[in-house]
């Protein structure tokens, strides 16, 4: 870029603690993706889109690495099953997939920040299936954590519950679940030593799960990370 040395001052793509920082950063707006992913996906549901096993899930995009975001990367469907490669090749399959993503973006920015006097108007997406109960009651399944600071690796969001055996997580052990805004959030071990967080999430890694990540708590409340080294 032309004015790269006024637009990245200060940035050293060498430097560990740029790099660091980055990541902290993206790890901010996680949920906020996750929140944004499944209003899409439920507004795919409504269309009669059969969803792929696992529903929502992350995954280290290239395309989303470096968006400093609320980020999700969108499959439409497949163009080589005929059934979908014709809805996509139409102008009616492309404007009701347009309409969902859009409507689940205006659901997000409600939910966030508020109706507001600017917000597009949208007509309501052709609900083909039966409608489904919802509840925004959050349903604590994980242990209660104790008072104090402590680290655990979540592995993954979805909007599946999964029973929680190993069996169920790649052999992973001591696996607990939190249910909150319609997403069930899965978790690997606790402690309070921020090294032994670090090697359990090497492990998660190692199992498969390359997307996961550190969260830290503090007296049952969600803190960053950085606070929570600190």
């Amino acid at each position: 870029e032309k004015d790269y040395k006024r637009k990245y001052e200060g940035y050293d793509p060498n430097s560990p603690e740029s790099m660091i920082g980055m990541t902290l950063m993206q790890e901010e707006y996680l949920d906020n993706s996750i929140t944004l992913a499944t209003k899409i996906e439920e507004n795919f549901e409504k269309l009669g889109k059969k969803l792929r096993h696992g529903g929502v899930k992350q995954a280290p995009f290239m395309v989303l690495h470096k968006a400093y975001m609320p980020r999700v990367l969108v499959e439409t469907g497949f163009v080589s099953n005929p059934t979908e490669g014709n809805i996509l090749n139409s102008e009616e399959g492309q404007d009701d997939i347009a309409k969902a993503i859009a409507e689940a973006i205006l659901s997000y920015k409600r939910e966030y920040f508020g109706t507001g006097a600017e917000a597009t108007e949208s007509r309501p997406i052709r609900d083909t299936t039966p409608a489904k109960p919802k509840t925004s009651t959050p349903i604590a399944v994980a242990k209660n954590s104790p008072k104090g600071t402590f680290f655990k690796v979540q592995l993954i969001a979805s909007i599946k519950k999964t029973p929680l055996e190993p069996k169920n997580f790649k052999g992973l052990k001591n696996v607990t679940m939190v249910y909150e805004n319609n997403i069930y959030k899965y978790f690997y071990e606790e402690t309070s030593s921020y090294e032994t967080a670090q090697k359990y999430l090497q492990e998660a890694k190692s199992k498969g799960y390359g997307a996961a990540f550190l969260v830290a708590t503090k007296d049952g409340e969600k803190i960053s990370i950085q606070d929570a080294i600190k």
